[in-house]
């Protein structure tokens, strides 16, 4: 019942009672010779076991010595062999190390050229994208600037093609005014010295105060020729409105080729423009009143849509 250097229990007693029976003509055993004979075979096992491992921790032993003295005779050999060939060739190493040293210095130069290259292509499309925005930003101020001049020229074009004519006609009234205002003195004076009765500067103060009273106030010389020319002139204006519009573009048909009030008074001009004013006025005020609504139903209507939505 040997196996594997082990026996069992009933093979131990089985082996111990044959012996026992060889020794005592075949009679069983007692207690105490199995027993015996069971240490007695427990001792020669250890034994064995003992001798096993010693063997084999000899043989371990010899192995690692084997490999340590053969990785030592490599260093050794490897040593040896350098030591020849920087012995042989005493530049080689200098050599290897410049040799490195040129490969890194290349290496680093192209990896910078890289960098030069792609931060070099990043500026240039940064500049085309800058002036292509500058034009972009210039062309429409440039079409800002001529639509305003458009507009300011079609607004202001009555103005502009009568300002001219305007400085020239006030300059006309005012020297007409004067002239008239000299001639008046000079007359009032010489039938002053005539009478002899009062001094001339004195009568001719009287004549123009009597002269300058308009509407029951009084006014100084200034003030008079100024009146008198600007009344010259707007008669002026008023004419030079039915003949020539002079580029105004009349949207509210407020004028027409000829005046129609040109057999009114003043007071009735007052009446029918202030009546015109009022009208234009209305219909402005009627048209802000339908923005306004439109405005708050488009409100209302987005508001629904997100009450809609958020439900």
């Amino acid at each position: 019942e040997e196996r594997n250097g082990q026996i069992s229990m009933d093979g131990r007693l089985r082996k111990a009672t044959m012996m026992e029976y060889s020794r005592s003509d075949r009679k069983p055993a007692t207690r105490e010779e199995r027993e015996r004979l069971d240490e007695a075979w427990e001792r020669r096992r250890a034994s064995e076991r003992e001798e096993i491992k010693e063997r084999r921790n000899a043989v371990c032993l010899r192995i690692a010595e084997t490999l340590r003295t053969r990785r030592g005779q490599c260093v050794e050999e490897s040593r040896a062999k350098r030591k020849a060939g920087e012995m042989e060739d005493g530049g080689g190493r200098v050599e290897r190390d410049a040799a490195w040293f040129r490969r890194r210095a290349k290496e680093k130069e192209e990896a910078e050229a890289r960098t030069r290259a792609v931060l070099g292509r990043r500026a240039e499309a940064e500049r085309i994208r800058r002036a292509k925005r500058d034009a972009e930003g210039r062309a429409r101020e440039a079409e800002r600037k001529r639509i305003s001049r458009a507009k300011r020229k079609t607004q202001d074009g009555f103005n502009e093609s009568q300002r001219p004519k305007r400085r020239t006609g006030m300059e006309e009234a005012e020297a007409k005014v004067t002239t008239e205002a000299e001639k008046r003195t000079m007359e009032v004076e010489g039938e002053m010295e005539m009478m002899g009765t009062k001094r001339p500067d004195t009568l001719v103060m009287e004549a123009l105060e009597a002269e300058v009273e308009v509407d029951g106030e009084q006014q100084t010389w200034e003030e008079v020729v100024e009146s008198k020319a600007k009344a010259e002139l707007e008669a002026k204006d008023e004419t030079a409105k039915g003949q020539n519009l002079g580029g105004f573009i009349d949207k509210n048909n407020s004028y027409a080729k000829t005046d129609p009030n040109g057999d009114q008074t003043n007071t009735e001009k007052n009446k029918n423009q202030n009546k015109r004013k009022k009208k234009y006025k209305q219909k402005q005020n009627k048209q802000n009143k339908q923005n306004t609504h439109i405005q708050n139903r488009k409100k209302l209507n987005y508001g629904r849509k997100n009450a809609i939505y958020k439900k």
